[in-house]
């Protein structure tokens, strides 16, 4: 299997993979199915991070952190009613940086830039999901 980034640089991102855990504490008090798909999407990344090989780790990886961005996004847009500009910069913020991860990964995947760049993303993600929660679950 082939090795995407050794654990030197994965580990940051196993530590801000476990960082979904706490929205999804949030999210356990208004809704247990939001917070189990938090807590079962951040274990598979904290799975994949830790290892990060090419293998199936990384599909599943892959697809549910694709599913949970999407079901999360569309949450916290149905709710963002007087906050619908703050939440759609934060969006655009969310975009940039995981283009600027992907972008760097795919131009040289050697030079672990583009770690930074998903940290970021994790981080704002994260952020984002806090502020979908309290649009959601506050009201």
């Amino acid at each position: 299997m082939t090795m995407i980034i050794p654990w030197k640089q994965s580990k940051y991102l196993v530590c801000t993979s476990g960082l979904f855990l706490i929205p999804a504490y949030d999210f356990w008090h208004c809704s247990k199915l939001l917070s189990s798909g938090l807590i079962i999407t951040s274990f598979i990344s904290i799975n994949y991070w830790r290892n990060a090989c090419d293998s199936y780790r990384r599909c599943l990886d892959l697809f549910f952190s694709k599913i949970a961005f999407c079901v999360y996004f569309t949450i916290g847009m149905y709710n963002a009613k007087k906050n619908i500009l703050y939440y759609i910069l934060l969006s655009i913020a969310v975009g940039i940086s995981f283009n600027m991860s992907n972008t760097l990964y795919f131009r040289d995947s050697s030079n672990f830039d583009w770690v930074y760049s998903h940290i970021i993303f994790h981080l704002l993600l994260c952020y984002q999901m806090h502020n979908a929660y309290s649009e959601t679950c506050l009201l």
